[in-house]
């Protein structure tokens, strides 16, 4: 894993990395801001441990574990763990004694399609964790663990779902949390870093009283991504062919 890569994507904001990938054509690499922070002072970059759970099972049935210890094996620095709770609306399946666990095995962030508990604990121990809901109630026979490490897919904002696979690098900030295809990832950073000093440039001069027509029409967020030729104009849904481009 690049801790350079995730060193610089920490320096930007996520509205900015969402708004690179719109530019080159992915517009749907957001996850719904009904998964939001329990705490908007935290914000997380890693890459994703994917997990894949259900709550098919009727209220109180016989069903698999809420927790799957193997997990906790998988976690590497650097980590961000993303559940995809298969709609699960009854409970929390973390907490603080899972997000402990994560922390101290080198997670940096949590991303839950569903709920969490103990929202006190998690914040106090600086743990980013994005959830839909907070609850004090428990997974046990009402939630499991399927797979670990598999493609799954995450509530959207511009779309249902949004793919996230292992490995896939995640940014979540007060925003919200947007997706980093791996193979773009480069491209993404550099792009990135280029918009997000423009933008300071822009507030910049904002702030100095000039018309917004003058700063926008001299200021180009979007040079990086003219140079390599992968800016997309009008942004079209191209989500893709940008990426099959780029990793060839």
């Amino acid at each position: 894993m690049s801790e350079d890569i995730l060193t610089r994507l920490e320096r930007v904001d996520s509205a900015v990395v969402y708004d690179v990938m719109a530019h080159m054509g992915l517009r749907d690499q957001c996850l719904s801001s009904d998964i939001a922070p329990l705490d908007p002072a935290q914000s997380f970059v890693g890459r994703a441990l994917t997990v894949q759970g259900s709550t098919a099972a009727p209220w109180g049935s016989p069903i698999g574990p809420a927790l799957n210890y193997e997990l906790f094996h998988r976690v590497e620095a650097g980590s961000v763990i993303v559940i995809d709770t298969g709609g699960n609306q009854r409970s929390g399946p973390w907490g603080a004694n899972t997000g402990r666990t994560a922390l101290v095995a080198g997670a940096r962030g949590v991303v839950i399609d569903g709920g969490t508990r103990d929202r006190r604990d998690l914040v106090a121990m600086g743990l980013p964790v994005f959830a839909r809901f907070v609850t004090p109630v428990l997974s046990h026979d009402c939630y499991e663990v399927k797979d670990i490490g598999v493609t799954i897919s995450m509530a959207g904002q511009t779309v249902e779902r949004v793919e996230v696979r292992p490995g896939d690098y995640l940014h979540g900030d007060a925003d919200g949390v947007v997706v980093v295809p791996y193979e773009i990832v480069e491209t993404v950073t550099a792009a990135a870093e280029h918009a997000q000093a423009v933008e300071h440039e822009i507030q910049r001069r904002l702030a100095q009283g000039e018309s917004r027509e003058e700063v926008d029409r001299t200021c180009d967020r979007w040079t990086y991504l003219r140079q390599v030729d992968l800016f997309v104009e009008g942004w079209p849904s191209l989500r893709l062919p940008v990426v099959e481009r780029r990793s060839r």
